[in-house]
């Protein structure tokens, strides 16, 4: 009887012991699958390495002057012109971008030729501006909207009026979006709003002076 009780009991010892170690290895198991998740949740900026450093970039696009009001001439349109820009910047990461930037635009007013006989004929402006954008990337951060502002000096010329230097002061405003064409560069569609101070070109005195630009290009990353 001795012999039977002891048997006994140590069946029930060795079932103990073996569901303890499978619940150990089951516990090891949850604790690794739970970590493993917790750190994909808890750190997936880490994911995404954004550009930081100095960039170039190259646009071309289209123009439009708004109508202008010259004080002898009164209102004159434009047709719709060409536009590129050139620049440089510097990039802080994620969010922040400096650039500096120079600009051509040329537009013909519209109907004809000229404005008064056939003497003027062409608009060209010419502007250094400093620029800031925000960028606001999205998750993969291979597409970005972004938004921008700008000061600069612009020298307006009118083909046909008396050259005067007239550097001016500009204001821009500035909405685009990027998309990450490979590590280094992106592809960038932009629009900007651009507002000329009040001028005068020999005789003729432009008030009101503003203009429209749509413009694509690319940008490299050092």
């Amino acid at each position: 009887l001795m012999r039977i009780r002891t048997n006994r009991y140590n069946v029930k010892s060795t079932d103990f012991n073996q569901f303890k170690i499978l619940y150990m290895k089951l516990s090891r198991k949850l604790f690794a699958i739970l970590t493993v998740g917790i750190t994909g949740v808890s750190y997936p900026a880490f994911a995404k390495d954004y550009h930081k450093g100095i960039y170039n970039t190259f646009y071309v696009g289209a123009a439009r002057f708004k109508d202008i009001y010259f004080e002898t001439e009164g209102s004159r349109g434009l047709d719709p012109g060409f536009e590129y820009q050139l620049g440089i910047g510097y990039d802080f990461g994620k969010r922040y971008r400096i650039e500096s930037s120079y600009t051509k635009s040329i537009s013909n007013f519209e109907g004809t030729s000229s404005l008064n006989a056939t003497a003027y004929s062409e608009l060209v402006a010419t502007t250094f501006g400093i620029n800031a954008f925000v960028d606001f990337p999205n998750e993969s951060g291979v597409l970005a909207p972004f938004l921008g502002v700008g000061l600069g000096i612009s020298n307006l010329n009118i083909r046909g009026a008396d050259k005067a230097d007239n550097k001016i002061r500009n204001t821009d405003l500035m909405a685009g979006v990027s998309y990450e064409l490979s590590n280094n560069v992106d592809f960038d569609a932009k629009y900007t709003f651009r507002y000329f101070e009040d001028t005068t070109l020999g005789l003729l005195e432009m008030n009101n002076v503003g203009m429209h630009s749509l413009i694509a290009g690319v940008r490299f990353h050092f």
